[in-house]
């Protein structure tokens, strides 16, 4: 089990903090490592192990890497890259394969790996992708190979990124590991916003997510319209969930001198696939254009390798989030999006009013939703089926679960989620002044942290999504 909210917020950030900043500087990378260490073996117990094999052995492949020239340093580079996605492959895919394996070619080797049992490390997708982008990143000379175990070990298991991301690059944190000062408007703003990461987490994200559940995980015979409901909800959900963890983080990370790039930017008021997959996980489809669509030839050899680049970084993509078919089949819809949208539809839609760009985008990720979310692709063939059917008749008495607290958490979210919340507080700002705009988003925000420890501290549904990736 992972730390839950009511330990990590009551217990081990604040005494986090307080040894922190009691320390002397030479000391503070220290204490951040010890801590984000036992916060992973909180979680993890022996599998702590493979975490830190994993950064032993990449610690040592980039000193090796930055000594090398010629073919002995590139060999070594995809050596590097092999272990990596190797362990990664173990640990998340090779159930899968030896499932699909078993299907099409008989034998018994699923059974047998399932009798022996296979626990995928939380985080592993994460720490796996820093590992390889800081293998080359060393191999083209952007950094500098760390001789410091401990620094390096610190950039992988830092624990504010280490569960669910964002995906943090070397490249990106190199002076802050080394030298960084803290100051108190940095502090000021990452507590801001690691309090309204926390309220979107477990405010939005939980609240509507018990009526996702509801309508995925029970075989209902409702109206169509719930499903769409719980389609709603649960885009609601996995945006709540996943941009709260990673304000989080990056409020966490500013809260002890790091500086994390942004990972979302509104993506739902995108008005197309491509302008979405620019403001969604963006520190995953960096990672996906920096090392394997732009080393594949990107868009400079000719439209066909540009779609079969396209195609494959979004297949990737998607075996990135699961070990099933239901993701590789989303990720494979956006990339026939992202090159449709290329071929003709970018262009169609730039010529209409801006509301049917976002009725467009709004309708396929909502429909996509449903093949992230369901069990396996035949649930999510029925859901699609209901969500379609036009069906009036049916239990209706589900909508009773859509209580008042998940009402308020819906209107909350969509306020929230197209933009509502930043206009509320630029228009204070533009009539009353940057003290007040100021002193009404701390007044907010003590009010909201207060209720999330309310929440945190009497509800047992507190799931993260992103700790299944």
């Amino acid at each position: 089990m992972v730390f839950s909210s009511s330990i990590f917020i009551h217990f081990f950030l604040p005494v986090l903090l307080l040894f922190y900043f009691l320390a002397e500087n030479k000391y503070r990378n220290y204490i951040l490592l010890i801590f984000s260490l036992l916060f992973y073996a909180w979680g993890e117990g022996r599998l702590i192990n493979i975490l830190l094999i994993m950064i032993t052995v990449n610690y040592l492949l980039g000193i090796g890497v930055s000594k090398l020239s010629g073919k002995l340093k590139l060999y070594l580079l995809v050596i590097g890259i092999l272990a990596n996605i190797s362990v990664l492959g173990y640990y998340k895919y090779i159930l899968f394969i030896l499932e699909n394996w078993q299907l099409y070619f008989g034998g018994d080797a699923y059974h047998s790996m399932m009798e022996e049992g296979i626990i995928l490390p939380l985080g592993i997708s994460f720490y796996t992708f820093q590992n390889i982008s800081y293998l080359v990143d060393v191999y083209k000379g952007e950094v500098k190979a760390q001789t410091n175990w401990a620094k390096y070990t610190l950039y992988v298991s830092f624990f504010a990124h280490l569960m669910a991301g964002p995906i943090v690059r070397y490249i990106d944190v190199e002076r802050d590991i080394t030298n960084r000062t803290i100051t108190w408007d940095l502090f000021y703003n990452g507590l801001n916003r690691f309090i309204l990461g926390l309220g979107k987490k477990v405010l939005i994200a939980n609240q509507v997510g018990q009526f996702a559940d509801l309508t995925f995980d029970n075989h209902l015979q409702a109206p169509f319209y719930i499903y769409w409901l719980g389609v709603v909800c649960y885009a609601l959900q996995i945006y709540f969930d996943f941009s709260g963890y990673s304000d989080m983080a990056i409020g966490m990370s500013r809260m002890f001198g790091f500086h994390f790039l942004e990972n979302f930017n509104m993506p739902y008021i995108a008005r197309s696939v491509t302008d979405f997959w620019r403001r969604w996980h963006m520190s995953l489809s960096t990672w996906f254009r920096d090392y394997v669509y732009i080393p594949l030839g990107g868009n400079r050899k000719g439209n066909a390798r540009l779609y079969f680049n396209l195609s494959v970084v979004f297949l990737l993509t998607g075996f990135w989030h699961g070990a099933s078919w239901n993701f590789i089949v989303w990720g494979a819809i956006h990339g026939c999006m992202l090159i449709l949208e290329r071929l003709f539809l970018q262009e169609k839609l730039s010529k209409l009013p801006k509301f049917i760009g976002h009725f467009y985008l709004l309708s396929f990720i909502l429909i996509s939703w449903v093949l992230f979310r369901a069990n396996n692709l035949t649930e999510s063939i029925t859901y699609l089926n209901h969500m379609f059917s036009f069906e009036m008749h049916g239990n209706k008495e589900i909508l009773l679960n859509f209580d008042n607290e998940i009402k308020i958490a819906f209107i909350a979210g969509l306020i929230v989620m197209f933009g509502g919340a930043n206009k509320l507080l630029e228009f204070i700002e533009s009539y009353f002044g940057k003290k007040t705009a100021n002193f009404s988003l701390l007044t907010f925000n003590i009010g909201l942290l207060v209720l999330c420890m309310i929440y945190v501290s009497l509800t047992t549904y507190n799931p993260f999504i992103y700790y299944r990736f």
